[in-house]
């Protein structure tokens, strides 16, 4: 069940990126890059919505995960949903009418168009405020179906709202190419998605007949309280230079610049679905006592995570502009955004690193090391972040992101292995990560040291691809668990072949 649930993952995930990314340089060349910028804008907007979430959604979360394991009472569980649901549509609401108060203001004082009408700009930011409320409530329903493992119905649906966000959009675009019925589009289909995530979590739940409890808030404040403070010292970390080049940027250069950081979320994107069903399994795991399946499911997360981490590494650093120019076509676009693709690339992979250990905190529902770490990661990390935006832009940012995470990525899994998980030795984790990490770089330099890529986009595609091939076979190769992994897959397959003959 958990290698199809990755695999359902993958395939929803893949193809969600795939649009996204493929389907951008179309929304640039149709909209144009300023009025791209104004899309940038929105994801930027996206990100700070967490900062409302309060940790009430990663409650719900794992309090599906207990409910779904029976660690659980459904009036408990009921009450939860009940008033995590209530909670959330009261927040969303008034940070919406906060922002189409404020649209006149940002578009006036705050974004810096130079070709795009102030009234368009204006209507932009209402119509993104709407579709960013429901697109939030939508995060709230899928973490509650995450909780219940319910991966492959989740991404029948991804796969079915991509289609209608990415692909039916294009006629539409080549009709009336325009910003705003663009941004109507996404609001209608995000309205639709919303609701029928909630259906399907209501169908789990069943909730009883139970009212709002400031109560059940109280119970989990611990919990969701250092959720919500790491929550949103993290957002200062992550989204804060976005959202200060928004508006030192020019509207067209803030358009590159989202081009790029859109790119390297692919890094986040490619491990995200592996991430999303190992985290239920790892809470399942903890509260059945189940520590020897935790560890091992640990070790074997480790070593996947990096297996697909370190080559995406290798190829940002050393083939950013190839990619650029495979994925566009124009020159523009590889001369304005490779450094940033590059740079915040890099800092996604490290991030990556740092999940597990999160999720060791996460399920055994201890976040103080959690808490105390972002804390002093956000004091050395904001003032770095202002001060490189200022001076810098976004050269600057990218290169306080890169080095900031890859510090972090080395030295704090080492510490709460020592603190959740004694069995694990420091030795190992720096063989499973930053030991292949280093080999894998030398090759990858050693390639581009001999080898140009070719003119043609399409050559140049297939290129790169043979080099991502080349790094993850040997990631795989030099591991025992995904050695012994693969060959009980292999076994498996062949087993059921031949039992179908």
């Amino acid at each position: 069940m958990l290698l199809k649930n990755v695999f359902a993952n993958y395939a929803g995930q893949i193809f969600i990126t795939a649009m996204g990314i493929l389907i951008a340089p179309y929304y640039v060349s149709q909209l144009g890059v300023e009025a791209y910028g104004i899309v940038g804008f929105s994801i930027m907007l996206q990100g700070w919505f967490v900062l409302i979430d309060m940790g009430l959604s990663p409650t719900l979360g794992r309090a599906s995960a207990c409910f779904h394991a029976k660690q659980l009472g459904h009036h408990e569980m009921s009450t939860l949903f009940v008033t995590i649901e209530r909670a959330f549509w009261l927040m969303g609401g008034l940070v919406f009418l906060g922002l189409v108060a404020a649209s006149g203001r940002i578009g006036a004082d705050w974004l810096k168009a130079e070709h795009l009408p102030f009234q368009t700009v204006q209507w932009s930011i209402g119509i993104i405020a709407a579709m960013l409320a429901s697109r939030w409530l939508t995060s709230l329903y899928r973490g509650g179906l995450t909780g219940f493992e319910l991966h492959i119905w989740i991404n029948k649906f991804n796969f079915m709202f991509g289609i209608l966000r990415y692909v039916l959009v294009i006629p539409l675009l080549w009709i009336y190419p325009s910003i705003l019925v663009f941004l109507f589009f996404q609001l209608l289909v995000s309205i639709i998605e919303a609701f029928s995530f909630r259906s399907k979590l209501l169908a789990q739940i069943k909730p009883q007949a139970v009212d709002f409890s400031i109560d059940v808030l109280r119970s989990n404040l611990s919990f969701a309280g250092s959720l919500a403070f790491t929550t949103v010292v993290w957002l200062l970390v992550t989204q804060l230079d976005k959202f200060l080049l928004s508006g030192l940027m020019p509207l067209k250069e803030y358009g590159y610049f989202t081009l790029a950081i859109s790119a390297a979320a692919g890094v986040q994107t490619a491990l995200a679905p592996l991430q999303t069903v190992l985290q239920p399994r790892f809470n399942i795991l903890f509260a059945q006592g189940e520590r020897n399946a935790f560890l091992a499911l640990y070790q074997l997360g480790v070593d996947v995570i990096m297996t697909i981490a370190i080559p995406l590494l290798c190829l940002l650093v050393f083939f950013s502009e190839g990619l650029l120019w495979i994925w566009t076509g124009k020159p523009d676009i590889v001369e304005s955004a490779s450094f940033y693709l590059r740079w915040y690339g890099v800092g996604n992979v490290f991030v990556a690193v740092l999940v597990l250990p999160y999720f060791l905190q996460f399920a055994s529902g201890k976040m103080a090391y959690h808490l105390r770490v972002n804390i002093f990661y956000a004091l050395i990390a904001i003032p770095a972040l202002v001060l490189a935006a200022y001076s810098r832009q976004g050269h600057g940012t990218a290169l306080v992101w890169a080095f900031g995470n890859g510090i972090m990525a080395l030295l704090w899994p080492l510490f709460i292995h020592s603190k959740f998980l004694p069995e694990i030795k420091s030795y190992w984790f720096l063989r499973a990560t930053w030991l292949p990490g280093c080999l894998t770089c030398l090759i990858a330099w050693s390639i581009t040291m001999t080898f140009e890529l070719p003119r043609h986009r399409s050559n140049a595609l297939l290129a790169i691809f043979a080099i991502w091939m080349i790094l993850v076979i040997l990631n795989v190769a030099i591991r025992p668990r995904l050695r012994e992994l693969l060959t009980r897959i292999i076994a498996r397959i062949g087993n059921e072949r031949a039992r179908s003959f």
